[in-house]
């Protein structure tokens, strides 16, 4: 089946770490583009550009980084990855 177009649902948890402060954050039912493989390099590539989206909270210095991980999905591959960005 091509994945061209197709898009899938997450729910993702987020840990925003910055300096002195980890921020959690939830995003629920996030219709998404749907990953074209499952190849560990093109899965964190997928990440990057479907999923960094959802990190931070609105801080615009400093220092920071992100963790998502994938709670739920109509993709049952996808279920409880993590991906780490920064």
């Amino acid at each position: 089946m091509s994945t061209e177009n197709r898009t899938i649902t997450v729910d993702l948890t987020i840990d925003n770490f910055y300096p002195g402060e980890t921020v959690q954050t939830f995003v629920l039912s996030a219709v998404v583009g749907a990953p074209e493989s499952f190849v560990e390099d093109e899965l964190q590539d997928w990440a990057t550009d479907e999923l960094f989206e959802f990190t931070g909270t609105g801080r615009t210095h400093g220092d920071s980084s992100y963790d998502v991980t994938i709670t739920g999905s109509s993709e049952a591959a996808l279920l409880g990855r993590s991906f780490e960005f920064g």
